[in-house]
């Protein structure tokens, strides 16, 4: 019947769709003139929410505010999933006793969260960048 009645199994293709960019084959044109609005919508967000692209947007905003971070490229980035704002603060309390730069990716789980699409993190104890797209 294709339906999937395991509340594990649903997990796990929850946080594969939402921490994984999609296959390269999704985005042919054929396959996005057949897809219905909301669905090309994820797409492209998965698209755009990979580490490089993120990397790439924080790149340009410490260049643009002359922040003296270290280059977002030599820190490892933590991608963390979540369904309310309370889950990535408490992830932050945790990161306070780390030393050297941070950088936290910040994916919501909800596929309608209207407010960010990703939120980043990135931090050397001194300053920090706090990014919402």
């Amino acid at each position: 019947s294709g339906l999937v009645l395991s509340p594990a199994m649903l997990q796990a293709l929850e946080l594969a769709l939402v921490d994984t960019a999609p296959p390269q084959g999704v985005l042919s044109d054929k396959d996005l003139r057949r897809a219905n609005v909301s669905a090309k919508g994820f797409i492209i967000e998965r698209l755009c929410l990979t580490e490089a692209n993120l990397h790439r947007v924080a790149s340009s905003c410490i260049q643009h505010l002359n922040l003296n971070l270290p280059p977002v490229q030599q820190v490892e980035p933590i991608r963390f999933v979540f369904r309310e704002m309370s889950e990535v603060v408490a992830k932050i309390k945790t990161m306070s006793d780390k030393k050297g730069p941070v950088c936290l990716h910040c994916i919501p789980l909800l596929w309608n969260f209207r407010n960010i699409d990703a939120l980043q993190i990135y931090t050397d104890g001194k300053q920090s960048l706090i990014i919402g797209t």
